[in-house]
């Protein structure tokens, strides 16, 4: 006679068991098959289904988001990061993106409760809190407290009941990183050889200073968790200043799009001496009203203004800088 195996603990229970004896999971589901029975003689199968790591199984995944491979699956379900993640089944609203439904991942996600744990993100970390499911949750098999929050990372491994899912972690890497150059421009002094303090202090920090500030409200108009900026390195070459930073990924694609472009339309008023600052926030305004518009275009008016407001000040400084910017 076969017994039937826990697919939590993989410990063998009476064929007629209802739930394990040994860590309480639910071993019925509404349909046949729903958990896979074997020979006692032969439980080593079980060892075959082990999960590899996130190297293993992922290559490029995006910093701002995270995956989750499902046990017999060979799709991962990759989300973006967002402040708080439901997982459960039988989701009433399915386009709610704060809800993940794992109805259609088979018999398994019966033991899975209508709202069973949720993720959480903030400041580029992860954690997950049990809801009071019926059947639990677990952390690579340490059973949660419902209520209380655990730290999350990649590699980790979460059953939802008899559910078993890998957690995999974006993680910035090489090629997430920027690097760009500020070239002078319009002047026919020779490229400092070296760089100065003054320079440094005067030009260049209030320069990255802008682009940080740029990603500030870039994040705020879209509601996101803002990322840390970090400079990887500044060097000086025989013709312009290359920078490597981490975090402006997003912004740098806004300096080509909007910002080097409007600046090259209008370099005769960038050049024109005595422009006062009131004039570049008349000026800049439909530029920044344009990058507001593009980043939420279903906002009213007014609800962007605040946002192109806080727009200006970056953008001044980066289009009346003497460095050209340029993504390498």
């Amino acid at each position: 006679m076969e017994a039937k195996f826990c697919p939590f603990c993989q410990r063998k229970n009476k064929p007629d068991a209802i739930r394990c004896a040994h860590c309480g999971v639910l071993l019925i589901a509404h349909q046949p098959g729903a958990f896979t029975t074997m020979s006692v003689s032969s439980p080593a199968a079980l060892q075959n289904q082990e999960e590899k790591d996130c190297a293993g199984r992922i290559e490029h995944l995006p910093p701002d988001s995270f995956a989750l491979f499902i046990l017999d699956f060979a799709e991962p379900i990759i989300l973006k990061n967002q402040p708080v993640l439901v997982i459960g089944r039988d989701n009433p609203e399915p386009n709610k993106e704060t809800v993940l439904d794992m109805s259609r991942y088979g018999d398994l996600a019966q033991g899975i409760s209508r709202q069973h744990a949720q993720i959480q993100y903030a400041n580029g970390d992860y954690s997950i809190e049990d809801l009071g499911s019926t059947n639990g949750t677990w952390l690579n098999r340490s059973r949660l407290t419902p209520g209380q929050t655990y730290p999350l990372r990649s590699d980790d491994q979460v059953w939802l009941g008899p559910l078993k899912l890998l957690f995999c972690k974006g993680s910035a890497h090489a090629s997430e990183r920027v690097v760009f150059s500020l070239r002078l421009v319009n002047t026919l002094a020779a490229p400092p050889r070296l760089i100065s303090p003054g320079l440094l202090l005067a030009e260049i920090a209030p320069y990255l200073r802008a682009l940080e500030q740029l990603e500030e409200v870039r994040t705020a108009c879209l509601q996101e968790t803002a990322k840390p900026i970090y400079i990887a390195s500044i060097e000086k070459t025989a013709a312009y200043i290359q920078v490597q930073m981490d975090g402006l990924h997003d912004v740098a694609a806004l300096m080509g799009k909007w910002v080097m472009r409007w600046r090259d339309e209008h370099l005769e008023m960038v050049n024109a001496p005595d422009t006062g600052e009131p004039q570049w926030q008349e000026q800049l305004r439909p530029l920044a009203t344009r990058i507001a518009e593009f980043l939420q275009p279903t906002l009213p008016p007014g609800d962007l203004t605040p946002f192109i407001d806080a727009f200006i000040p970056p953008l001044t400084r980066l289009v009346t800088s003497p460095f050209e910017f340029n993504l390498e």
